[in-house]
C-alpha cells in the first residue's frame, strides 16, 4: 500500500487519495460518485496536481473558511475549504447530487470534482469548477462592471458593483459601536444617542454600503429572454 509519507500522484479513477499541491490527500466516501463528474466534464484526476496551498486565502464569507482559484488545461477551478457541518452535508449529499448533475448536464448546480482532507492539517475540502475566470478583483478590469453572489437567501450580496469591490462589513457581537446605534435609535435608548453618533462615523460607511449592497443583490433584475428563463426555471 502506498505510504502518505512519500506521495506520488495516481492517474488512476476511484482511487482513495488525490494528489493536492504535492500532498497525497485521502479522499472520501463521495469520491466514487464526483469521480464521474470529472470524467464526464474531461476533467483529469490530477488537476490539483499544480495547486498552491499559499494560495488560500479568506473569501470573505461569514464562515470565514479559505479558498483559492486554481487553473489547469485551460479549465479555471476553486479549492475550498468546508466547514464540519459542511464536509458531513457533502457526504451526505453527493449521491443524489451527482445523480442530477449527469441527468442535467446543463444545471446551473457548480460542479463539484473533489473532496478531500489534507492530512497536514486535518481540514477538509472541496474542489469545484469556477464560473469566474479569476478572483473577483480582477473581474473589474473585465468586461464585467458588477458581480454578485446570489444563494436565494439572506446572504445575497453585491461583490462588485460598477466596478468597485465591496468589502464585507459584517455586524458581529463584538461589534460594540454597531450595537450601541442600534439601542440608539430605539426611543427608550435616546440618552445615548451621542455615543452612538461618534461611533457611527468609524462604522457607517462601510457598513451601510456593505448592507445596500446585500439589499440591492436581492431586488436587482436580470432581463433575460424568454428560453434563458424557461432554462433557467
Amino acid at each position: 500500500m502506498e505510504s502518505l509519507s512519500t506521495p506520488r500522484c495516481s492517474r488512476a479513477r476511484f482511487v482513495p487519495h488525490i494528489c493536492v499541491g504535492g500532498e497525497l490527500c485521502p479522499t472520501h466516501a463521495s469520491e466514487a460518485d464526483l469521480a464521474l463528474l470529472r470524467s464526464l466534464s474531461d476533467v483529469q484526476d490530477d488537476f490539483l496536481d499544480g495547486f498552491d496551498w499559499a494560495a488560500l486565502a479568506a473569501g470573505g464569507g461569514k464562515g470565514g473558511t479559505l479558498l483559492a482559484f486554481h487553473k489547469c488545461r485551460g479549465k479555471a477551478f476553486v479549492v475550498k475549504e468546508l466547514s464540519p457541518s459542511d464536509h458531513e452535508a457533502l457526504l451526505r449529499l453527493a449521491p443524489a447530487y451527482v445523480v442530477h448533475a449527469t441527468r442535467h448536464r446543463d444545471t446551473l448546480l457548480a460542479p463539484f470534482f473533489a473532496h478531500f482532507h489534507r492530512p497536514s492539517t486535518g481540514v477538509h475540502y472541496v474542489a469545484m469548477g469556477s464560473v469566474l475566470p479569476a478572483p473577483v478583483a480582477a473581474v473589474a478590469a473585465a468586461s464585467a462592471p458588477s458581480v454578485y453572489d446570489l444563494k436565494g437567501t439572506a446572504d445575497d450580496k453585491t461583490l462588485l458593483y460598477e466596478g468597485e469591490k465591496r468589502r464585507d462589513v459584517h455586524k458581529r457581537f463584538f461589534n460594540v459601536g454597531m450595537r450601541v446605534c442600534d439601542l440608539a435609535s430605539r426611543k427608550c435608548c435616546r440618552p445615548f444617542a451621542a455615543a452612538a453618533d461618534v461611533a457611527a462615523d468609524a462604522w457607517a460607511p462601510g457598513r451601510r454600503q456593505y448592507a445596500a449592497g446585500k439589499q440591492h443583490a436581492r431586488d436587482v433584475r436580470f432581463p433575460l429572454p424568454a428560453p434563458a428563463c424557461a432554462w433557467m426555471c
